[in-house]
């Protein structure tokens, strides 16, 4: 193998990722960067508390969000929610062979990564332009108000993930630039949060009635 075809990576111990995805089953520790795991857990608190605050409004004034609800497209939705899953396959992917050693998948695979957050925040910009001009905005009713705030602050997070594998991407083009396994773990482990928030999302927004 060519030079500019080797992985540099290292991981927080200094250990390179071919020999830790080998290690003794003894040398095995948690994924990505211990510290960040409570802040993704407190992310999903949040998040769980939207949902609940959802629910419990939505029992409190079922007519105004069954009309909410109708006035969203399902398809479009069901898109949203392909995309975001083949989009955490690619970053599983590329996780894997970076600990592999193979500089030439990983960029591949996080590039498709990011290509799928860019296209996401397209398609979301596109229903929030369509929703917009029927004449709803976050102050048209208690369930836009919602569907508002709660796909906007996802959104936000897809934008933040789309940015992380953007800059990856972009330092792969170096060949003798080092790749840290364990802080590529944890932004493969944020994508799959913010996959598994869309997940519960979508049913709730666009598939209940």
């Amino acid at each position: 193998m060519r030079p500019s075809e080797q992985l540099t990576v290292s991981s927080a111990r200094g250990v390179p990722a071919a020999e830790e995805a080998t290690a003794p089953r003894s040398d095995r520790r948690i994924p990505g960067v211990p510290e960040l795991w409570a802040l993704f857990g407190l992310d999903v608190a949040n998040f769980t508390l939207l949902f609940a605050a959802f629910l419990l409004a939505r029992a409190q004034a079922p007519a105004t969000f069954a009309t909410g609800h109708a006035l969203l497209d399902p398809t479009r939705g069901g898109i949203d929610t392909l995309l975001l899953l083949t989009s955490s396959w690619f970053a599983a992917n590329a996780l894997h062979a970076a600990r592999n050693g193979r500089r030439e998948h990983v960029r591949g695979w996080v590039g498709g990564t990011a290509l799928g957050a860019a296209i996401f925040v397209a398609l979301k910009a596109s229903e929030y332009t369509g929703v917009i001009e029927h004449g709803i905005n976050i102050g048209t009713d208690l369930f836009f108000q919602y569907y508002f705030l709660i796909t906007g602050l996802h959104l936000l997070h897809v934008i933040g993930g789309g940015v992380i594998f953007a800059i990856y991407w972009l330092r792969l083009r170096d060949p003798a630039r080092a790749l840290t396994v364990r802080w590529f773990e944890t932004a493969t482990l944020y994508w799959h949060v913010v996959d598994v928030l869309w997940i519960v999302i979508f049913p709730l927004l666009y598939l209940l009635k």
